[in-house]
């Protein structure tokens, strides 16, 4: 009678797992594999553009994309083991505007995230979430803290100190 149930709980845990990979292989599944890359994409792709493209050996960094419709929300460059990871994310209402971020750590090991708005070469905000001073704006060449920065992936980001509004538009301006 024991063996009877052990035997039952192997084949209900089997089936269950089974059915997980299953599911998971419909999918997201391999669309290349080569001795120096691989894809892994959703079945739907292109229409759904998850996907992960690994290159090189295991460990290596790689790269993720998301998005629905042909269109690409979010591209990350992903890395193992708590190294800087980079992402392209699209901003809000925009057609073809992004923005980069690059999540990364600071010299004492703190977390570190720094955007440039509009893609120009410039970080324009850098967050230290760890930190008593949390939000920083670039303006006039230097880093300003702010108490808060709303809207950083809409067509104009808002940040405010003490009463003032600084505005972004290619770069922080003070509001009027």
């Amino acid at each position: 009678m024991q063996i009877n149930k052990i035997f039952a709980l192997l084949c209900i845990g089997g089936t269950i797992t089974g059915s997980t990979v299953l599911a998971q292989t419909l999918t997201n599944q391999p669309r290349f594999n080569a001795e120096s890359i691989k894809v892994i994409a959703n079945n739907k792709f292109p229409e759904d553009l998850e996907c992960e493209i690994f290159v090189g050996p295991k460990g290596s960094p790689y790269f993720r994309t998301e998005g629905k419709q042909n269109r690409t929300e979010k591209l990350t460059i992903d890395t193992v083991g708590g190294e800087p990871t980079i992402s392209m994310l699209r901003k809000e209402g925009q057609t073809n505007s992004y923005a980069l971020d690059l999540f990364t750590y600071d010299k004492d090991g703190k977390v570190l995230m720094v955007f440039d708005l509009n893609m120009d070469g410039v970080w324009d905000v850098k967050r230290t979430p760890t930190r008593n001073e949390k939000n920083f704006i670039l303006f006039q060449d230097h880093w300003l803290a702010v108490d808060r920065i709303d809207g950083l992936l809409s067509e104009t980001p808002i940040a405010e100190k003490a009463g003032k509004r600084y505005v972004f538009n290619k770069a922080w301006t003070l509001s009027n």
